[in-house]
């Protein structure tokens, strides 16, 4: 599936490079006058944050052999407690929404539980693997948008962005 994304944005540079031009089509929501939709593409949308990262911690007092067992199984499942808050507690790419994103001139628009709208100006960098666009933002931390085809969708982002035509691979 990755090698199909890469070969679908592949042929879009190529294309581009051509020059071919998207055309407008028409968008399920209302656009600002001089705003243009090019594509639609299912995508999760998630942002670099970090997590909670506590835990329970459990105690056991008492006098005796059995006690002191229980004493030593918490301490070493407390161990393992705050070890795997840590882990979670780390910044990594967490799922925030998800719904049709729209490619226009102007912004890309996610339709999730609520509008997500990424204008072109707060774009500082992008790039792309596999499944997912990343956008570092202004004011922001990072956004990825998980998408079919990514590398598609990240030729287009920087032609209508940027009016860049990006060699991927």
């Amino acid at each position: 599936m990755a090698q199909g994304s890469l070969q679908a944005g592949q042929e879009l540079v190529a294309a581009l490079k051509a020059g071919w031009r998207p055309s407008p089509r028409p968008a399920p929501f209302h656009l600002p006058a001089g705003e243009v939709c090019y594509s639609q593409h299912a995508a999760q949308v998630s942002q670099l944050l970090e997590g909670d990262g506590t835990y329970l911690k459990k105690s056991t007092f008492g006098i005796g052999l059995v006690p002191f067992a229980m004493m030593a199984t918490n301490a070493v499942g407390n161990s393992a407690r705050k070890h795997r808050a840590a882990r979670e507690a780390a910044p990594r790419f967490r799922p925030i929404d998800a719904g049709p994103l729209y490619l226009t001139n102007k912004r890309l628009a996610i339709q999730g539980q609520q509008w997500i709208d990424l204008w072109y100006d707060d774009i500082r960098m992008s790039y792309v693997d596999e499944s997912a666009v990343t956008l570092e933002l202004a004011g922001s931390t990072p956004v990825q948008l998980q998408t079919w085809p990514a590398y598609w969708v990240f030729a287009m982002l920087r032609f209508v962005a940027h009016g860049e035509i990006v060699e991927l691979g």
